[in-house]
């Protein structure tokens, strides 16, 4: 009976253990993070952020229609037969947003659009350090907390990189795995979307059209999700019906701050964009040209 008496032994050492993980994990599940806290700002400092990130946006947004605006003259000068006007080019903007200024700004549009937001999220907040843009909240479907750690980056041929580093419950890091069924379901839907959006989309000096910016965003989410890299361009929209491309050219994360440097997407690298989007997803060029 010896045996079977170190067996039970083992057993019970499993369970107890078992029970410890599970009392553990349910501990940490509950929990939030140090950093999340959605309340830290009274509604004064709140809207002084907000403003604040709104202005850095704007400064891109000039940045963005004053090179359009540039572009499209000249344009109009060589088909009319006349020479372009001397101006000097638009230059770079540099802008660091802090991570209340991007919790002040994500608070106020989540506000605007509460009815669509809370159905996935409340109490949405970012947070900044160790290279890392966090991203959490409550998520409404699972009734607790979640996070999001990604790490941005550009690699030395100027392709942006978005690792997910973390995906967190409450405090508990959750495997990939465990998410990647539902993953799954998202590429896949993205992928039936995709197709028609890359065979209409269009950019030119006047901007982006509305297909375009949705393929481009589309394929750098599933290339975010398949851990590959995607060109380093978005859109800013400038009017009701314009969009103009521009490329990110650099990206810094400080402990509380991120920096980007941001340039006007001109001829050839405008191309570049559009060859990218229409690109059929998948191909080894797609995410490399």
């Amino acid at each position: 009976m010896k045996w079977f008496k170190r067996i039970l032994a083992l057993l019970l050492v499993v369970a107890v253990g078992a029970a410890a993980l599970l009392a553990t994990s349910y501990y940490l599940i509950r929990r939030t993070p140090s950093w999340y806290r959605p309340q830290a700002m009274n509604s004064q400092e709140m809207e002084a952020a907000a403003n604040r990130a709104f202005n850095k946006v704007a400064a891109i947004h000039n940045m963005a229609d004053e090179s359009a605006a540039l572009e499209s003259s000249s344009q109009w000068s060589r088909d009319h037969g006349q020479s372009p006007a001397s101006r000097p080019s638009v230059q770079p903007i540099t802008v660091t947003f802090t991570q209340d200024e991007l919790t002040a700004f994500i608070l106020r549009w989540s506000t605007l659009n509460s009815d669509r937001v809370e159905t996935y999220i409340s109490g949405p907040q970012f947070a900044l350090r160790d290279g890392q843009i966090i991203f959490g909240g409550q998520i409404s479907e699972l009734g607790q907390f979640g996070a999001l750690h990604v790490e941005p980056s550009l690699d030395d041929a100027g392709l942006l990189h978005l690792d997910i580093a973390e995906i967190r419950a409450g405090q508990l890091r959750v495997p990939r795995s465990l998410v990647e069924s539902r993953l799954t379901k998202v590429r896949a839907t993205l992928q039936q979307w995709l197709p028609e959006w890359q065979r209409t989309a269009k950019i030119d000096a006047g901007g982006a059209n509305n297909e375009a910016v949705k393929a481009a965003m589309t394929e750098l989410l599933l290339n975010t999700l398949g851990e590959k890299p995607s060109q380093p361009f978005f859109f800013m929209p400038i009017g009701d019906r314009k969009t103009v491309p521009v490329k990110l050219t650099h990206v810094k994360i400080a402990d509380g701050s991120i920096t980007l440097t941001v340039e006007p997407l001109r001829g050839a690298d405008r191309k570049t964009a559009l060859d990218s989007i229409r690109e059929p997803y998948g191909t080894p060029t797609a995410q490399n040209q």
